[in-house]
C-alpha cells in the first residue's frame, strides 16, 4: 500500500513511516536501563541485542535546569550572576514554571520561573522563542538586557500567543530571560545567523526601553462606576481608583475615557502583595502562592525583578476584564512588514527558513521574471495534491483551495467520499494514529499564499489547489482504489463519485508511493490522465539509505511510464542519502536533510512549509514547519510547473517531457547529462520559466540574470573545516565573477570546478581556526563581478585555546525505546545522556520479535517524551509508518537523529497558533 514520502515533526512516533537511516556519527553515551515487559512474540528466554547512536544538530543546547531529575548537570540558571552561556547559532529546548505549575519534578514546588543565558549576539540576529502550552493559561515572556544596563531592559516581547521575538540592533553581549508569567510550558529558543534571521518587528534599543514600574491603560466606561467584583471568598464594591489603590497602583488623575499612568509600587514585595490583590479576581490560587512569595526576602537582581513583575502587572490587570487596554511605558523600534505582490524576497516572516531550498531551484528569480511581465496572465492553473488532506482553514491556504474531495474507503470496502477534503486528524485520535498533516505542508510548498506579510511562501503563489484525500487518519496507508479514483477526478475523468471538478487540474502532485513496480492500474490510469493534458509529479521514494547498502529503485507509481519521477537533493545541490534513483528517475527537486545544518540556521537543512498544529486542549491552530523527504522535494517540481503553465497555458505532458529530455529546465547534476540519480538535474524555475514564456511567444523584456552564492550563508560550526560554495546565475548573463575577498585571513577559497573564463563552478572554502579569536566569528566572503557585488555570511565558531569552554551538542536526557510493533508495548527502555555530541545506545529484545524504535526528551518529567517542543525521533527517520526490525540476532549501527518537535515557530507572533504541536501521539515511559 502507498505511504507518504516525507519526513517531519508532525506525526506521531506510534505510527511512522520510516524507510531511511542516518549516518553514524560515533561517540560516547550512557545511561540506565529500564526494562518493561518483554513482548510474547519471540523465541522463548533468548535476548539479543540493539545499539546505535542518535545524532542531533551541532547547535542542539539544553536548558540547564529542566524538571527532569535525570539531566545531567543540572545547575539553576535563574539570574544575571548564575546565567547559562551559550554560544550561537543555537536551537535549545528547556522548561519554565510558576511555583506549583507543570508535573511533578524538581522545579515544582518552588518553581524555575526564570531560564537566564548570556550571549554575544551581532546586528540583525533574532532571539526566537516558542512555547507548545496553552497561551490561555500559561504565558511566556521574552525580556533581553545589555550587558552595560542591567537595570533597564533593551528589548521586552510581550507577546498573548506562543510566539516571542528580538532582533538585535547593536552587537554586544545580553542576558536573556525567559520568564513564565503564568503556568508551566516546554519552550524552544533560537539564535541563528544573521543571514539565517526570521523577520520580527520587536527590536532592540540602546536607549531604556521601558519605564519599568509604570504602565498605560484605559479602564472600559462600564468600570468608571462602582462595579461588584465576584471574588473567591468575598464580594466588595469600589470604584477603579479604590481598586488601583488596593493593588498598590498609584494613578494620575485623567478625565474620563482618557488613558491613565499607573505606577507600581518601588519594592518588589510590594509588587507582589500588589499582584495578588489584582490577580485575586481572576485565580485565586495563583494569588495565594503571590502573598506567600511576597513574604520572602527577593532575591533576584533589582532590574529584573522590576521588569518582570511590570509585565506581570500588565498581564494581571489586562485579564480582570476591567480595561480596554494595559500597556508597557515604552519606547519600542518597530521593523514594520509591508504587504503586495513584488518580486522575491517576499514578505512572509517565514521566508528566510525557505531561502535555501528556493534559492536552490532559483525560484527568485523565476518570479522576477514573472513580475516583469508588462501584461500578466490571468488563468490561475490547478493543482491537485492527492494526499493525506489539507487544513483548509490555514490563512496561507484558505483562500488558494478550488474545489477538493475525500476519497477514503473504510477498510478498503465502503466508501467515505466527502466534498470536503479537510483532514479530520485530531491528536486524541481512538485510533491512536498520527495526524502528520503530510498534504498541509506538500501543499504550501506548492502554493502558499504569498507577499501578504503573513507565514510562509509558495512556489507558485498564483496557482490554486485541488486537495484531494486518500489517507484516512487512522491508517497510515493509502488504497490503490482510492488513489485511482482521486486521479481520475483530478483529470476531470468518471469517477466513483459520480462527480467531476468544474475545472479539471494542469497538475497533479503525489507525494506518495510504495515499493512494487507498477501496477497495470496505476498505468491504465496514467495513460488516461496524460491523455487529458494533466501533467503528473511524483516522488521517487526515501527508502535509498539501508543498512544493507543496497541501491533501492524508484518506487510506484513514480516508476510508471509518463510520469515526472523527483528525486531530492541536499542543500549542498547533491542527490540526498535517502533519495531513490534509477531510470524512470526524470528531476531532481530540494529534500532536505535534517541531521545538517550548512547555512547557520538552528532548524537545519529541512524544508519548511504551512502544518497544523494542536494546543494541548487539542484545538487546531495554523503555524508552518519543517519536513525532510522526497515529499518535500515533488511539490517543487509540481510547483515549477504550475509556473510553466501560468505563463503558457497550452503546457502539455508531451512538451514538458521534450523539454526536460534537452536540459532546457534544469542545472545538471552529477556526470553530464541524464543519470540515475539525478535524472536530468535539479529544476531550475527561471529556465523553466523563460523556456514556457518564448512558447507562448510573450516573453517580454526579461530581467538580466545575475550571479548568486549558492547556498546563501556558510556555518562551519566548531567542527567543519571547508565547505563547498557554488557560484551561478539565475539566468543568461554575460557577467563573469571578478573577486572573491575575505573578510578575514582564516578564510581560504580555492577553485574546485570552476569556469577560467567566467569565475563560475565550485568553489572550496576553507578555514583555519587558529587564526581567529576564540568563540562565535561571523565573517564576510566579499564576491564582485562585472555588474555586481554581493556578500556571503559566513559563520565559524572557534573552540581552541587552553581553558576554552567547548561547545557539545546537548538536548538533556534522552530515552530509547524498543516497542512491539503489533502491540505498542514497550520491550525494554534506556535513558542516555549526551557524550561528545550524541548518544549512545543499548537495548534488548526477544530473539525473533519484531519492533519499532523511538527516541525522545522528557524536559517537563511528566512521564512522556515527543511531546510538542522536546527532541524525538525513530528509527530511521521519523515519518508516517514505523519501520519495523526483526530481532533475528543481534543488530548494531541503529543511528537515527532527533530533533525538537514543533520548532517552526512564528517569530512575528502573527497568530499562527502554537508552534509547538502535540501532533505526535505521546509515547509514555519508564516503569
Amino acid at each position: 500500500m502507498p505511504t507518504l514520502l516525507g519526513q517531519g515533526w508532525h506525526a506521531r512516533a506510534t505510527c511512522l513511516a520510516l524507510t531511511l537511516s542516518l549516518t553514524a556519527c560515533g561517540g560516547g553515551g550512557g545511561g540506565s536501563s529500564t526494562s518493561g515487559t518483554p513482548s510474547s512474540r519471540g523465541d522463548g528466554d533468548t535476548i539479543v541485542t540493539l545499539s546505535g547512536t542518535l545524532s542531533m544538530v551541532e547547535t542542539a543546547a539544553v536548558d540547564s535546569d529542566t524538571n527532569d531529575i535525570r539531566q545531567a548537570n543540572r545547575h539553576a540558571n535563574d539570574d544575571f550572576d548564575t546565567a547559562q552561556a551559550l554560544t550561537t547559532p543555537v536551537n535549545l529546548v528547556g522548561t519554565v514554571n510558576e511555583p506549583g505549575a507543570g508535573p511533578d519534578g524538581p522545579n515544582k514546588m518552588l518553581g524555575d520561573q526564570v531560564d537566564g543565558f548570556v550571549a554575544d549576539l551581532q546586528t540583525d540576529q533574532v532571539v526566537e522563542l516558542t512555547f507548545s502550552a496553552d497561551p490561555g493559561k500559561n504565558d511566556l515572556e521574552l525580556v533581553l538586557f545589555s550587558e552595560n544596563d542591567r537595570l533597564h531592559p533593551a528589548g521586552i516581547s510581550m507577546g498573548t500567543g506562543n510566539t516571542e521575538c528580538m532582533r538585535i540592533s547593536q552587537p554586544g553581549r545580553y542576558f536573556i530571560a525567559v520568564y513564565a508569567n503564568g503556568g508551566a510550558s516546554v519552550y524552544n529558543m533560537r539564535i541563528g545567523s544573521p543571514a539565517t534571521a526570521s523577520a520580527c518587528a520587536n527590536s532592540t534599543s540602546a536607549q531604556a526601553l521601558v519605564a519599568t514600574n509604570q504602565l498605560v491603560a484605559l479602564p472600559r466606561s462600564e468600570f468608571l462606576q462602582p462595579v461588584n467584583h465576584g471574588r473567591a471568598q468575598a464580594q466588595s464594591v469600589q470604584t477603579m481608583q479604590g481598586f488601583h489603590s488596593a493593588a498598590g497602583l498609584t494613578q494620575v488623575p485623567v478625565p474620563a475615557g482618557v488613558p491613565t499612568l499607573l505606577t507600581l509600587p518601588a519594592t518588589a514585595s510590594a509588587r507582589l502583595k500588589g499582584l495578588a490583590q489584582v490577580t485575586g479576581y481572576t485565580d485565586f490560587k495563583r494569588a495565594s502562592m503571590l502573598s506567600q512569595a511576597a513574604t520572602l526576602t527577593d532575591k533576584r537582581p533589582q532590574g529584573l525583578a522590576a521588569t518582570l513583575d511590570t509585565l506581570a502587572y500588565a498581564k494581571a490587570l489586562m485579564r480582570t476584564g476591567q480595561y480596554q487596554y494595559v500597556a508597557l511605558n515604552e519606547r519600542v523600534s518597530l521593523n514594520q512588514l509591508t504587504t503586495g505582490v513584488g518580486s522575491f524576497p517576499p514578505d512572509d516572516p517565514f521566508y528566510p527558513r525557505q531561502r535555501w531550498h528556493y534559492e536552490q531551484i532559483n525560484l527568485p528569480a523565476a518570479m522576477d521574471r514573472l513580475a516583469s511581465l508588462a501584461t500578466p496572465p490571468t488563468r490561475r492553473p490547478i493543482v491537485a495534491v492527492i494526499d493525506s488532506g489539507i487544513m483548509t482553514d490555514h490563512p496561507d491556504l484558505a483562500g488558494q483551495i478550488e474545489g477538493g474531495r475525500s476519497f477514503v474507503s473504510v477498510n478498503f470496502t465502503g466508501d467515505r467520499d466527502s466534498a470536503n477534503p479537510d483532514d479530520p486528524s485530531s491528536p486524541d485520535a481512538a485510533s491512536g494514529e498520527a495526524p502528520h498533516f503530510h498534504g498541509t505542508h506538500v501543499a504550501g510548498t506548492i502554493a502558499a499564499q504569498t507577499f501578504d506579510g503573513y507565514g510562509a511562501a509558495g512556489v507558485a503563489p498564483m496557482a490554486r489547489l485541488m486537495p484531494l484525500r486518500v489517507f484516512d487518519p487512522g491508517s497510515p496507508y493509502a488504497s490503490l482504489f482510492d488513489i485511482l479514483q482521486a486521479m481520475r477526478y483530478a483529470a476531470g475523468l468518471p469517477n466513483r463519485s459520480n462527480l467531476l471538478p468544474p475545472r479539471k487540474a494542469d497538475v497533479i502532485n503525489m507525494s506518495l508511493g510504495s515499493t512494487s513496480t507498477c501496477s497495470a492500474a496505476y498505468q491504465d490510469t496514467i495513460n488516461q490522465v496524460r491523455q487529458a493534458g494533466v501533467i503528473m509529479v511524483i516522488a521517487s521514494g526515501n527508502g535509498a539509505n539501508n543498512p544493507q547498502g543496497m541501491t533501492v529503485p524508484v518506487g510506484s507509481p513514480a516508476n510508471c511510464r509518463g510520469v515526472v519521477a523527483v528525486g531530492a537533493s541536499n542543500v549542498a545541490r547533491v542527490q540526498a542519502f535517502y533519495s531513490q534513483s534509477g531510470p524512470e528517475l526524470r528531476v531532481t527537486a530540494p529534500g532536505g536533510d535534517f541531521s545538517t545544518s550548512s547555512t547557520g540556521d538552528p532548524v537545519g537543512d529541512q524544508i519548511f512549509s504551512t502544518v497544523p498544529n494542536f494546543t494541548p486542549e487539542g484545538r487546531r491552530v495554523a503555524s508552518g514547519g519543517p519536513m525532510v523527504g522526497t515529499s518535500m522535494a515533488t511539490p517543487h517540481v509540481a510547483g515549477v510547473v504550475a509556473l510553466m503553465k501560468y505563463a503558457y497555458p497550452d503546457l502539455t505532458p508531451d512538451k514538458l517531457d521534450e523539454w526536460l529530455n534537452a536540459g532546457k529546465l534544469t542545472d545538471d547534476l552529477g556526470a553530464p547529462g541524464f543519470d540515475t540519480a539525478t535524472g536530468y538535474g535539479l529544476i531550475n524555475a527561471r529556465k523553466a520559466v523563460d523556456v514556457a514564456l518564448n512558447e507562448a511567444r510573450t516573453p517580454g523584456v526579461a530581467p538580466k540574470g545575475k550571479i548568486v552564492a549558492n547556498p546563501f550563508a556558510l556555518d562551519f560550526g566548531a567542527q567543519r573545516t571547508s565547505m563547498s560554495l557554488v557560484l551561478n546565475v539565475t539566468a543568461a548573463t554575460t557577467d563573469v565573477v571578478r573577486t572573491i575577498s575575505s573578510s578575514s585571513a582564516a578564510l581560504r577559497i580555492n577553485k574546485a570546478n570552476v569556469d577560467p573564463q567566467t569565475g563560475l563552478g565550485t568553489y572550496t572554502v576553507s578555514v583555519d581556526r587558529s587564526q581567529l579569536p576564540q568563540g562565535t566569528q561571523f565573517l564576510t566572503l566579499d564576491i564582485t563581478t562585472g555588474n555586481d557585488s554581493f556578500t556571503v555570511e559566513v559563520t565559524v565558531v572557534n573552540q581552541s585555546g587552553a581553558g576554552t569552554a567547548r561547545r557539545q551538542a546537548d538536548y538533556g536526557a534522552v530515552y530509547v525505546i524498543a516497542m512491539d510493533a503489533l502491540t505498542n508495548q514497550t520491550v525494554d527502555e534506556v535513558a542516555v545522556n549526551a557524550q561528545n555530541g550524541q548518544y549512545t545506545w543499548q537495548l534488548r529484545g526477544p530473539l525473533n520479535a519484531t519492533v519499532v524504535l523511538v527516541a525522545g526528551a522528557d524536559l517537563d518529567q511528566n512521564g512522556f517524551i515527543c511531546e510538542a517542543g522536546e527532541p524525538c525521533g525513530a528509527y530511521p527517520l521519523l515519518s508516517s509508518e514505523m519501520t519495523r526490525l526483526k530481532l533475528g540476532g543481534p543488530i548494531g549501527n541503529l543511528n537515527f537523529s532527533i530533533s525538537p518537535i514543533g520548532t517552526g515557530g512564528d517569530a512575528q507572533a502573527l497568530n499562527l497558533g502554537a508552534p509547538g504541536s502535540t501532533t505526535i501521539r505521546p509515547i509514555k515511559h519508564g516503569p
